[in-house]
């Protein structure tokens, strides 16, 4: 699919990228391999990024177990429904652009793809651990993974992207808007995410109007449209509990062992998100 690989830019001289054979390059004569699974890393070469950037390949099966049981699904199944609302006042000819950014193992990015197919969309995922996107890749061939930092510039070009996903992901505001031209639909945790089990178990706490100020740090480029609540219980095994405990940043700072621990005494809980959409605000050249 040569159009899903147009929106795509050279992280080196930023020239636009075309697949020939397996691999991509740009006129510069830049370019870069399309591993096996169809991935492609362009993060720098010339920068290592520490071992703590991105999830490790520990957190990314717990996630894939987690999610593949279907406890997130309510989130899973409203973020299309959200999507498409917003895609329809676009108003784009064209199939439309669509970036998971901060994709991890792809599971959300693959739901919101599937319920856009019909009108056409070319779709990406973005992540900064390459253990991730070549887990998507595997799993989700309809979308082209990439290997990238979004805290540098991302391997886009301008206003490219219509829709942008970040889901529990960093945010690069001016990357963000420079790249979408139409929406950013950002999905957070709420402080009552997990309550009852961060208050027994001790585990990280979620910042104190951690929406406002993702709404603030974004509000150079971007306002907000719509915002919504998403609550609903969570009944689990300790085996699961264990991989909704693995998954997330207390998965860095905790042993399997500990985990295992805590999570034979762990209560029954709830999910809670804010899911915000926002909309990119158009710049006069």
């Amino acid at each position: 699919m040569e159009r899903c690989v147009r929106p795509l830019t050279c992280p080196i001289c930023h020239d636009g990228l075309t697949r020939k054979g397996n691999r991509l390059a740009c006129p510069q004569g830049h370019s870069f391999d399309l591993a096996r699974e169809g991935y492609v890393n362009l993060l720098p070469t010339n920068r290592r990024l520490p071992p703590t950037v991105g999830d490790s390949a520990e957190m990314l099966q717990a996630r894939r177990r987690f999610l593949d049981g279907g406890h997130y699904a309510p989130l899973a199944a409203r973020l299309p429904q959200v999507m498409q609302e917003w895609a329809t006042t676009l108003n784009r000819a064209a199939p439309l652009t669509l970036l998971d950014c901060g994709c991890g193992e792809g599971y959300y990015g693959e739901w919101v793809r599937g319920a856009l197919a019909g009108s056409g969309v070319c779709s990406f995922g973005m992540d900064v651990a390459k253990t991730a996107v070549k887990m998507a890749a595997r799993r989700y061939p309809h979308t082209q993974f990439v290997a990238a930092d979004v805290n540098g510039r991302l391997p886009f070009a301008d206003q490219s992207i219509d829709l942008l996903l970040d889901i529990f992901a960093p945010r690069h505001a001016a990357e963000f808007g420079r790249v979408v031209s139409g929406a950013l639909l950002a999905v957070i945790p709420r402080q009552a995410h997990l309550h009852s089990l961060r208050q027994a178990l001790g585990l990280l706490n979620i910042e104190v109007d951690k929406a406002e100020k993702v709404v603030e740090g974004l509000r150079s480029y971007f306002q907000l449209a719509h915002t919504e609540t998403l609550t609903f219980p969570l009944a689990l095994t300790p085996s699961q509990l264990v991989d909704l405990i693995g998954m997330t940043p207390n998965g860095r700072h905790l042993s399997r062992t500990q985990i295992e621990a805590m999570a034979g005494s762990a209560p029954e809980t709830e999910a809670s998100f804010q899911i915000l959409v926002l909309r990119h605000m158009k710049r006069d050249a």
